[in-house]
């Protein structure tokens, strides 16, 4: 009977929506099952981010400790931490957290997306770093990045390599970021903390210090 069939897409539809997580990174931990169920099995180490990003899906959130993450753990400058649709990804937990609301103040436990692949930006060596810290590719409003310190992006090669630092925005990539630093990120053509084209990505109680552009 018709009620029958639209009762069972009515329950699967709803079974579907229920499926959206909570997915937990946390930088300095090396224990536990490292799949991000839980703060004590939090996928782990500079990489934990991309991790939580490999498997989150349209609805997730992930919620990201206090730490430094990296775009890759390898040293392939072109690899960026990439945003996705209907994926929340907040920054600046302390890893006890059961709510959002429930995070500390910007700036108090710093989640930080570093380009800085080698650990070596402090010597003054950045010309190994990633060209890109994040990319906002092909995402629309539903995007969002929020409570994050993003630095060491060095976009010094060609093409779209030599702009946005911090953020790269083109072809209709238009995520929402929020409570964010853009803090030591450079280029050689133009917009050190971000470069945006054909896209209109929102930036709310977002600081921008000490980025470099190019011509």
């Amino acid at each position: 009977p018709m009620f029958s069939k639209l009762s069972i897409f009515g329950l699967l539809f709803l079974a579907g929506s229920a499926s959206a997580d909570v997915r937990y990174v946390d930088a300095n931990i090396f224990s536990g099952s490292n799949d991000g169920t839980s703060w004590a099995n939090a996928f782990f180490g500079p990489a934990g981010v991309q991790s939580a990003l490999a498997v989150s899906s349209s609805g997730d959130q992930i919620w990201c400790a206090e730490g430094v993450y990296l775009p890759t753990n390898g040293t392939s400058r072109g690899v960026s931490i990439v945003l996705k649709n209907g994926v929340q990804v907040y920054g600046g937990f302390n890893g006890t957290e059961s709510s959002l609301d429930q995070r500390p103040a910007m700036g108090v436990t710093p989640s930080i997306l570093s380009g800085d692949l080698l650990d070596n930006d402090a010597s003054g060596s950045v010309t190994d770093n990633s060209y890109h810290v994040v990319k906002g590719t092909s995402t629309n409003a539903t995007a969002v990045l929020d409570g994050f310190t993003i630095s060491g992006g060095n976009s010094n090669a060609s093409g779209n390599n030599n702009k946005g630092g911090g953020i790269l925005c083109i072809s209709n990539s238009s995520p929402s970021i929020r409570n964010c630093l853009f803090i030591n990120n450079r280029c050689t053509f133009g917009g050190g903390a971000g470069y945006i084209s054909g896209s209109s990505p929102s930036f709310t109680d977002c600081t921008f210090q000490d980025n470099i552009g190019g011509s």
